[in-house]
């Protein structure tokens, strides 16, 4: 959304181009940190965040995007999956909607070609990183909630050739730059996310041996 680590806030430009659905979905994740900001939080004594009305847009939007699929559907995707949830919904067991959803997404991202290894592919660079990102995150998604809710995984060892994450896969262009390294970041800290994707492996291995 064109953020560098000296301009946190979405540059117009990159609102526009971002699909309605993904942003219903960022504006949504991000309402429960609203609280911590000394303007928001005002702003919430007075008018409740319409969370719901956030979450079941993005919802509604996939549905409709889901027969023309692109990575934005996927994105906006997980982020319903990570949805927050009230305490009454939030103390019971997950509904079998979760893991049909996840099965959704493992088929929308097959039906995209994110299970093959794209890095010689004749696309941009921030499409082969973007891809290769939500590929392991959709990965890791089907190992966890394979192993915890007790379902055989849709994703399977010989049915994909991505190779592992590298630093490489964390760099972005700002807008307007070349290829040159001057118009190249590096993201603070990507490390968790790839200690997720390979405790997502040990995880798989775990779910095999039993």
């Amino acid at each position: 959304m064109g953020l560098t680590p000296s301009c946190s806030i979405p540059e117009p430009w990159a609102l526009e181009r971002t699909p309605v659905h993904l942003l219903a979905a960022v504006y949504a994740s991000a309402l429960p940190f609203a609280a911590h900001d000394d303007y928001l939080c005002v702003l919430q004594t007075y008018n409740a965040p319409p969370a719901d009305r956030l979450w079941r847009m993005a919802y509604e939007l996939i549905s409709e995007e889901i027969h023309t699929p692109h990575l934005a559907v996927l994105q906006t995707a997980l982020l319903y999956l990570h949805r927050p949830l009230d305490e009454a919904r939030a103390s019971i067991a997950d509904t079998p909607f979760v893991w049909s959803f996840v099965g959704t997404i493992v088929g929308l991202a097959e039906s995209l070609g994110l299970h093959i290894e794209c890095r010689m592919w004749g696309i941009p660079a921030w499409e082969k990183r973007l891809r290769r990102r939500l590929w392991w995150a959709i990965y890791a998604e089907d190992k966890w909630r394979s192993l915890l809710m007790g379902r055989p995984p849709y994703i399977h060892r010989s049915e994909w050739d991505v190779s592992e994450l590298d630093g490489a896969d964390f760099l972005y262009h700002t807008r307007g730059a070349s290829s040159s390294s001057s118009g190249v970041h590096q993201p603070q800290d990507p490390v968790p996310f790839r200690y997720l994707v390979d405790l997502s492996g040990i995880a798989e291995q775990i779910y095999e041996s039993f």
